[in-house]
């Protein structure tokens, strides 16, 4: 029998500490990345600036694709700490904080604390969870009220059960219940239909497989009203005060977003289960060392944890692979319950004391040096990708991702020993060390420099012709960092998400309008199809045209 060395206070103060310092550190170290942090953290600042928290809007026009509860904590954040790069990502980093929490506890009592600490560690550390944490979108936060809603209802299902055999007080079934339904709802209004569709399906797919898979009407109905009279508020809210057409413009939205590729996101039918096994990295490989036998540690609890988190991801899987629109993050939901399987895996290694395969710590450590590898090359790759167009574009790393690359990847190959060598919590504790310094590298010298060349010239460019008193437009391309930064509307030309005023094109030099595209066909098409406009400079991949008399 294996003795814990450490007590249970000690490991979830000690991984705390750990988490804090792993998410709060180099929060503001970056600029915020277009698309998503500049939509999100540009809507909030607008709700703080004008005090208004009914209406989403961005650049002067209604921003109906998202439910408000995000921008609302956002704002908060903004309030508290200033509008800068650290409040618009904090509430991601207070969800990956409380996620921590849940999933400690909630491993702690289906296992013990062991298995708690690798499924915090696991999920804390996976590829995408790290960088949504991090980021300042909503998928972290919709995460954890999608994740306390599942957790509450199968908990209420546990106590109901007992109350049924022993006949005791059903208070606390009430109460769990209550929960669970208050986060659906709250999940609702953070992304969506799905924060309420995701824990009911998950849940549901357990109770099928259940043997007595009965529901009390009674309960049902109350979970209902509760979590639909908190998710359909906003709505009504909204419905009063300007009617019927924000409610239309979210539907046409996620209508369209499912059907179309929008902003030609597109992809393959697998790209989410693709996206799986690469945002679950380094983890991933320990999928290859689930063997039949393993099965014989899950209890009641691991077993019905099981097959909601099975059902969960195949659901998300299935009903994104049918998505028009592909995005990595789409899909983000699945890692709590795929972290459990990892941590299952992980758990029955550590609890045999058994050696973990060469297959298994080889895919370890070559899909980790070659994530290293792919961003180091990024310069040579981008350099190859935008001669195509005849830009000049030179991206250089700083010396110190070299120094950090070669501690992580060192790292990597010792925790692979120590995998190999039987020694599974050194190995586990190894890679979240490692785990922290690719995050580190990530959002203080990766993101800033890339930023640097990517975005940062066309803001700089922007606040140039804003301090010359100039009129600005954006033809047939968007910048929201532009508008988050420039803190002006920025007039959008043949844009999917603004209606924008072509006839501009069309006036004088006298003006002072200057236009903003990216990339040559758009410059080229500009320049033909308004012969009016004269360009003036390129920096990196923008270009910067005025308007001209003939």
């Amino acid at each position: 029998m294996k003795h814990y060395k450490l007590s249970q206070n000690t490991v979830f103060f000690s991984l705390l500490v750990f988490t804090l310092l792993f998410l709060l550190s180099s929060q503001g170290a970056s600029p915020l990345i277009d698309w998503d942090e500049n939509i999100y953290a540009e809507a909030s600042k607008q709700m703080l600036i004008q005090d208004n928290f009914l209406d989403i809007s961005i650049n002067n026009q209604s921003f109906s694709e998202k439910p408000p509860l995000f921008f609302w904590l956002q704002t908060i954040s903004f309030r508290i700490f200033g509008i800068n790069e650290f409040g618009a990502r904090f509430i991601s980093c207070i969800s990956g904080t409380l996620l921590f929490l849940l999933l400690f506890k909630l491993g702690s009592w289906v296992k013990d604390y062991v298995f708690g600490a690798i499924w915090s560690v696991v999920f804390l550390t996976s590829l995408l969870p790290m960088i949504l944490a991090k980021s300042g979108v909503i998928d972290h936060t919709f995460n954890l009220f999608i994740t306390c809603a599942t957790f509450f209802l199968y908990i209420y299902d546990v106590k109901y059960k007992a109350f049924i055999e022993e006949k005791g007080s059903s208070r606390s079934t009430w109460i769990f219940l209550s929960l669970a339904s208050i986060c659906m709802g709250l999940a609702v209004l953070t992304k969506g239909p799905l924060g309420g569709l995701i824990p009911l399906i998950g849940f549901g797919g357990y109770k099928l497989f259940n043997k007595k898979p009965g529901i009390n009407p009674i309960h049902f109905v109350f979970c209902a009203v509760l979590s639909l009279t908190i998710a359909i508020s906003w709505y009504l809210i909204n419905y009063a005060q300007f009617g019927d057409q924000f409610l239309v413009n979210f539907w046409d939205f996620q209508s369209r977003e499912f059907n179309t590729p929008l902003e030609g996101h597109s992809g393959p039918f697998y790209f989410h289960f693709a996206v799986a096994i690469f945002g679950l990295l380094p983890w991933t490989a320990f999928l290859c060392s689930f063997r039949k036998g393993q099965m014989s540690l899950l209890n009641k609890h691991t077993k019905a944890l099981a097959i909601i988190s099975t059902v969960w991801i195949g659901f998300v899987l299935i009903l994104f692979s049918f998505s028009a629109t592909k995005l990595p993050h789409h899909s983000a939901s699945i890692y709590v319950p795929l972290s459990f399987i990892v941590s299952l895996i992980i758990y029955h290694h550590w609890k045999n004391s058994s050696q973990v395969s060469s297959l298994t710590v080889s895919f370890f450590i070559i899909s980790s040096v070659t994530i290293s590898a792919a961003l180091i090359a990024l310069p040579q790759l981008a350099e190859q990708f935008l001669e195509q167009d005849n830009i000049n574009f030179t991206l250089k790393w700083p010396n110190e991702i070299y120094i950090m690359n070669g501690l992580f990847i060192g790292l990597i190959f010792i925790a692979g020993a120590l995998f190999r060598s039987r020694k599974i919590a050194y190995g586990v504790a190894c890679t979240a060390i490692a785990a922290f310094i690719f995050s580190q590298t990530l959002w203080r010298h990766y993101v800033p420099t890339y930023l640097s060349y990517s975005q940062q010239p066309l803001i700089n460019m922007i606040k140039e012709v804003k301090g010359e008193g100039g009129k600005i437009a954006f033809y047939r391309f968007i910048s929201f960092a532009a508008i988050y930064y420039g803190e002006e509307p920025i007039e959008m030309l043949g844009t999917s998400k603004f209606e924008g005023d072509f006839s501009i094109l069309d006036k004088a030099q006298s003006d002072n309008i200057y236009i903003f595209t990216a990339d040559r066909n758009n410059r080229e098409r500009l320049i033909k199809e308004h012969p009016l406009v004269k360009l003036l400079e390129i920096r990196g991949v923008f270009a910067k045209f005025i308007l001209s008399k003939k």
